[in-house]
């Protein structure tokens, strides 16, 4: 009830900090569909997150699971960027892993002081 959800309509390099100004204590993240395409621009993101300490942030990142290393390695290089998180969740399941017909991977980054 007393949440507020606030979503942008610009690009990740046009973010910033201006645009992240939390009222809470704690922000959940969702970034659904986009770390693992390679013209998303994850370090200017990463840069805004890393600078804030003042609040608890949690990241949850969900895309297609690719084994190869190009667009299936963007998830856990963007994780890499982030000096003030650490991975609490990690899922990754490929189409033969399971009964379902497509692939997924999670990640759940949460702040290293939280």
């Amino acid at each position: 009830e007393n949440s507020k959800i606030t979503a942008y309509n610009v690009s990740a390099g046009q973010l910033t900090e201006d645009y992240i100004r939390p009222q809470s204590d704690t922000v959940i993240h969702l970034f659904s569909n986009v770390l693992d395409i390679i013209e998303f621009e994850r370090h200017n993101i990463a840069s805004i997150l890393n600078s804030d300490m003042s609040h608890n942030h949690i990241l949850v990142c969900v895309s297609p699971f690719y084994q190869e290393n190009g667009r299936g390695a963007l998830m856990d290089e963007f994780g890499n960027m982030l000096r003030s998180m650490r991975c609490e969740y990690k899922l990754e399941k490929h189409t033969d892993d399971w009964k379902n017909p497509f692939s997924c991977q999670v990640r759940i980054f949460v702040s290293a002081y939280y």
